[in-house]
Formats: structure tokens, C-alpha cells, sequence
């Protein structure tokens, strides 16, 4: 599904490190700023980016921000609670805490949920090879890449026919099920690579995957419009740090 979109959103054809700058200059303000308006900030930005320039259905992104949220407001609550031995106490200064780390997590979470959902992994590839990041490091991020899809297709394939079967109809035949199911990943995943290794072999592979590096054109709007993006959250995060503290 992220594959999907990568290669359907609007901001496809843009430039990938326009998208992967934009991103990971927000990802590292909201973390090193300790300003809870800027986590919050982010989290408003990136979802209006998604939603309205990129035009990811609204539906699949706030069911992947609700789950998330769900996940980030359970651990954010275990730092709320004082526990000591006598009592369990609920201060303002850990609530403080507890929705400043929930507001940091959601926000650097939807700034690389906003590169997975809008830059296909050829482009990240690119990014990657003008960093000069090792070979080695880009073939193996590519291959684990494209097994976990790999992986989630299988893994679907086998529960729906599990499910067809009344596999999943008591305790004890769910916790079959799972034992079939992770086996069979097991093997599947096994004979997909060794399937993929003599694919490699047959195409006279010598030790690097070419990707094809297509050219493309900064814009000078979107330029702009991440500096724009980056100072005003530096100048929030500078103006609000004693609000924070």
C-alpha cells in the first residue's frame, strides 16, 4: 500500500531531496527542540503536506495516525504516573512531560511517514548514492526493502486462507495457525531469495545494483517554502524555550 502511493501521490515527480530535506529537516528540529509548540507544529504540517499537496486518502492516513497515536499515547501515560512505595501520584510537571514526548514522537513518526508515502524507494536510492553512502549499505536497504513487502504479501495470502478455513475460530486453532503461519513464512521467504539470488546470477550480476538516476528540476516554490518551514520552526522553537522549561 505505501508502495502505491509512493508512486501515485501528486509530489511524486518532485525532486526526492526537495521531499527527503523537507522531512528530515523537521524530523531533527522536532527532536533536538525542547518546545512542545514545535512537535505540534510538525504534526499540523505534515499532515496538511500529506493530505492537501500530496493528496494521500485521507482515510488510509488517519488510520495509520490513529493506531500510531493509540501506541504513543499508551507509553506516553506509563510517564505520568510517580510510583514509590507507599503511593501512585500524578504530577503536572509529569503530565507536561508525557504530552510534550507524545507530541515529539507522532511528529518526527509522520515526517518519515511523509517520505514513505511520497518518494518511492528509487528516488530514496538516489538521495542516498549523492550522499555517497557505501553500495553495500544502499543493496542491502534495497533488498530488505523489497522483502518486507515480500513478506506482508504472504503473510496476508496465508491468514485470508486460514480464516476461509475456520483457522482462527478457538484459542487452539488460532495458536495453530500461528505456528503454520510462521513457518510457512519461514520457508516461503527462504525459496523467494534463493529464487531472487539465480534471478541476480541469470543477469550476469557483479556485486551492484544499477538504479536508474533520472534528472530531475529543483522548484524554486518548494525551495522557499521549506526554508520558510524551517526558520519559522527555529524561531517558534527559540521563542517558546522558556515556555517549555
Amino acid at each position: 500500500m505505501l508502495d502505491t502511493y509512493a508512486y501515485t501521490n501528486k509530489l511524486c515527480q518532485t525532486h526526492p531531496v526537495e521531499k527527503v530535506s523537507f522531512a528530515l529537516s523537521l524530523l531533527m528540529i522536532t527532536l533536538i527542540s525542547d518546545s512542545p509548540f514545535v512537535s505540534v507544529m510538525t504534526v499540523v504540517i505534515m499532515a496538511f503536506v500529506s493530505l492537501f499537496r500530496a493528496n494521500i486518502p485521507p482515510g488510509f492516513y488517519f488510520k495509520f495516525l490513529l493506531s500510531f497515536a493509540f501506541f504513543a499515547l499508551t507509553t506516553s501515560a506509563l510517564t505520568v504516573l510517580s510510583f514509590s512505595s507507599f503511593q501512585t501520584g500524578l504530577t503536572k510537571a509529569a503530565l507536561m512531560t508525557a504530552l510534550a514526548l507524545f507530541f515529539k514522537a507522532l511528529g518526527s513518526v509522520l515526517c518519515l511517514f511523509f517520505i514513505s508515502t511520497t518518494t518511492p524507494f528509487v528516488q530514496i536510492v538516489s538521495c542516498l548514492q549523492r550522499l555517497r553512502i557505501p553500495p553495500v549499505l544502499i543493496e542491502i536497504s534495497a533488498l530488505t526493502y523489497r522483502f518486507i513487502f515480500v513478506l506482508f504479501e504472504v503473510s496476508s495470502k496465508i491468514t485470508k486462507s486460514q480464516s476461509s478455513r475456520l483457522g482462527y475460530i478457538s484459542l487452539k486453532s488460532s495458536y495453530r495457525s500461528l505456528g503454520i503461519l510462521i513457518s510457512s513464512l519461514f520457508i516461503k521467504t527462504l525459496n523467494h531469495a534463493a529464487t531472487l539470488e539465480r534471478g541476480l546470477q541469470v543477469r550476469n550480476f557483479q556485486g551492484s545494483l544499477k538504479v536508474p538516476d533520472r534528472e530531475y528540476s529543483y522548484s524554486k516554490i518548494n525551495v522557499f517554502f521549506i526554508i520558510l518551514t524551517v526558520s519559522s520552526l527555529i524561531l517558534i522553537s527559540i521563542l517558546t524555550r522558556s515556555l517549555a522549561r
